[in-house]
């Protein structure tokens, strides 16, 4: 999820925990964001952004038997780089996994 022209958000989460990894654009690093990890522990979610200051990924399946496909979202702000679950009325109207997302951002 690119988040401007400086930095994107890579989410996942399974057994390693809920992991959030950054990238700087300007010099190809990547790094762990910790205060940007996903607020549970969920694997193969759709992301997107609005292109400037926030990131949003949601879905993914979750752990358990059998998995079950999340509804819950989460936002990154960019400049803070804090993720945070979205109100119960942010959240998807079924739950998916794998799957993919796009905007409009800039266009």
């Amino acid at each position: 999820m690119n988040c401007g022209s400086s930095k994107g958000f890579s989410v996942c989460s399974y057994s390693n925990g809920a992991v959030t990894e950054k990238i700087t654009f300007s010099n190809d690093t990547m790094s762990t964001a910790t205060t940007a990890n996903a607020t549970y522990f969920r694997g193969e979610p759709g992301g997107l952004s609005d292109a400037e200051s926030k990131a949003y990924f949601g879905g993914g399946a979750t752990s358990g038997l059998p998995p079950y496909e999340s509804v819950a979202v989460d936002k990154i702000v960019a400049s803070t780089e804090v993720a945070s679950a979205l109100a119960a009325g942010g959240n998807m109207s079924v739950g998916r996994a794998r799957y993919a997302a796009m905007s409009d951002a800039g266009v």
